[in-house]
């Protein structure tokens, strides 16, 4: 069973292949890009912090693993979910691949504000 977890992830990422390539030119949604993007790496990271610092006070070596978790970006299952509903699963496919892409950003930028938190 644990062979499967592996699997899984890399299943996804064929997923996300073969749905880009089957669309012989992609338009882009700006809105639902842009809309996608902002509330996985802005509005849920921020929403993640206010709670787990204001509100809610956890220990700071729990804050940064929970920033490291919402840097992440969005999740390959989501293009899996949308190819079996069949709602618009090359809108997801894209905004997976850009938020990939943007990770290398903000991935960094968390790791450098998580050790700036616990000195």
């Amino acid at each position: 069973m644990s062979n499967f977890k592996g699997a899984y992830s890399v299943l996804g990422m064929m997923v996300i292949g073969v749905t880009l390539a089957s669309y012989q030119k992609i338009k882009i949604d700006w809105g639902f890009l842009i809309a996608t993007l902002t509330w996985k790496h802005l509005i849920h990271p921020a929403v993640g912090v206010l709670i787990f610092y204001f509100i809610t006070p956890v220990s700071i070596d729990t804050l940064a693993v929970i920033v490291m978790m919402l840097a992440t970006p969005m999740a390959a299952n989501t293009v899996v979910v949308a190819n079996t509903l069949n709602v618009y699963p090359e809108k997801v496919a894209f905004s997976v691949m850009v938020s990939t892409f943007l990770a290398v950003v903000t991935v960094p930028l968390a790791i450098v504000w998580v050790t700036r938190l616990s000195r």
